[in-house]
């Protein structure tokens, strides 16, 4: 009897979870592409930073007063 009752229990809870999976998938699936979005926008940033970097090295002269 004990038995049949944690059967079921597991069951439902089994069940619970199956449902959650596809939620859980599809919030994971957006997160990664937040991820990969902000990737990318740090990317930019840092050529962009780069770039200016170059700027100040190669003409220092520029920016003096």
């Amino acid at each position: 009897m004990q038995q049949s009752i944690s059967l079921a229990n597991s069951q439902r809870k089994l069940a619970g979870m199956r449902g959650e999976a596809p939620k859980l998938r599809h919030s994971m699936d957006e997160l990664q592409a937040k991820v990969g979005s902000n990737r990318l926008e740090v990317a930019e940033l840092l050529i962009e930073l780069e770039k200016e970097r170059l700027f100040i090295q190669t003409f220092p002269f520029l920016l003096s007063n």
